[in-house]
Formats: C-alpha cells, structure tokens, sequence
C-alpha cells in the first residue's frame, strides 16, 4: 500500500471510531431519558445516580474523539474501552430493565475502541483489559451499593 491509501484508511478508521462514539453516546442518552421520564411513584436512589453516570460516560466518550483529534493524546485511546467496561457492568446486572436498551450502545463504544487502536495494533490487548477491569469494579460497586440500605426519594 502506498502512502496516500494509508491516509485514506486513517481518515476512514477516525470517522468510523467518532461516528460510533457518537451513536453510543446519542443511545445512552436517548436510553436515560426514556427511563428518566417514566411515571413513577418513587424513585430509588441508585437509578438516579447510576443514570447521571451513565450520562457522563456518554458525553466523556464522545468527548474522547474530539480529543484525541485535536491533540492526539493517546490515553485518551481508553476512554472509550473504559466506557464499554462500564457500560457491560450496566448490561448484565440491568439486563431485564436499561441493560437491553444499553447494549447497542456498549457495541457502539467497543467498534469505537478498536478503530481509536486501529494504528497501534498492539494496544487493544491492554485496552481490552481495561475494559474488562472498567467492568468488574463497577459491577462490584454495583453489586455493594445494591446491598446497603438507601432511603427511596
């Protein structure tokens, strides 16, 4: 391959990884503001607060392409095997309520991964691990925050 066709599949690989941080974030969003409004009697704290990080690793996710364009800064790179991580702890412990919904999502943020380590074939072991590290912590906090006694609102 010569040098103009190595550009062209990096300017594909970098719209590709922000296109899918872009719907991963337009799906997380769309998914709490769905649950968000549903009529409820009372709302359990946890939801609320699981909810606003869910929104924050959305925006830090999208966030993330805009950073690693303009700078290049490659921890950066993370985020969105971070986000994924989180998002697969949202999966399988809220699979019968939001972790269907966040599914697409979560694939959105992984696609977005691989393509952002597309250049440094290397890194997506170690991000891959860190996705899978993202992911049992929040499950573990998820699972400790479950079991302690939260007044409802």
């Amino acid at each position: 391959m010569n040098d103009s066709s190595h550009q062209v599949r990096g300017k594909v690989f970098r719209f590709l990884e922000g296109g899918f941080a872009v719907i991963g974030a337009v799906i997380c969003l769309v998914v709490v503001a769905s649950f968000t409004f549903q009529p409820q009697s009372a709302m359990w704290l946890l939801p609320g607060l699981y909810f606003i990080e869910i929104v924050v690793l959305a925006i830090l996710g999208a966030a993330s392409r805009i950073v690693i364009s303009l700078r290049n800064v490659a921890a950066w790179r993370a985020i969105p095997w971070i986000v994924t991580g989180v998002l697969f702890a949202f999966v399988i412990l809220g699979a019968l309520t939001i972790g269907i919904f966040l599914f697409p999502a979560m694939l959105a943020f992984l696609i977005s991964g691989i393509f952002a380590d597309s250049p440094q074939i290397g890194k997506a072991s170690g991000h891959f691990g860190l996705a899978v590290l993202s992911a049992l912590i929040q499950g573990g906090l998820m699972v400790l925050l479950i079991s302690l006694p939260l007044p409802y609102f």
